[in-house]
């Protein structure tokens, strides 16, 4: 059984990651995350379209409107972060100086 299948339906990321729900349908979410994946340096950092069935079905307690309205990530806990708290959360899980920035 692979992590995404233990972790399916849980409304935790897979162990070791911070699930990022953006919008693959929006252009400017799209290039967002791509941002963010080059500034990732943790390797731990999985983006997850929130329009594919399976990632809806790992995460049954968030709503599609409210994924819809603001960035959502999710650690292998369950804790959910929002809007800018997500933003604080993807740079606490950065290694080095870029982790740092999470806490200016």
């Amino acid at each position: 059984m692979s992590a995404g299948e233990r972790a399916a339906g849980s409304g935790k990321a897979s162990p070791g990651k911070l699930a990022i729900l953006y919008d693959g349908s929006c252009e400017m979410c799209r290039a967002s995350v791509d941002g963010v994946m080059q500034f990732d340096n943790s390797g731990a950092i999985e983006p997850l379209d929130l329009h594919r069935e399976e990632v809806r079905a790992q995460f049954p307690g968030l709503t599609r409107e409210n994924l819809l309205e603001q960035l959502h990530a999710v650690d292998e806990r369950g804790r959910v972060y929002r809007g800018a708290r997500a933003i604080n959360e993807i740079l606490r899980w950065q290694r080095g100086l870029r982790g740092c920035l999470a806490y200016l």
